[in-house]
């Protein structure tokens, strides 16, 4: 049933978003935490957090389109 379907998605959308919490720039813990990354380049934005937020202010019709296409 779709509303089963949608509470589903719902909780990982809130799991993903708390293992990925924000600070106020924008960063997680979890992002960005490479032995490789130089330390002057400073750690990235949430790409998890920043995804959601844009899917979130897109209008509906253009979600739902997206998600057909895909």
């Amino acid at each position: 049933e779709l509303s089963e379907q949608a509470i589903r998605l719902l909780a990982g959308v809130v799991a993903l978003l708390r293992r990925h919490e924000v600070n106020k720039r924008g960063q997680c813990q979890v992002c960005g935490r490479s032995a490789m990354r130089k330390f002057w380049l400073g750690r990235p934005r949430c790409a998890e957090y920043w995804s959601i937020d844009f899917a979130m202010r897109q209008p509906l019709d253009l979600v739902r389109s997206q998600l057909r296409d895909r």
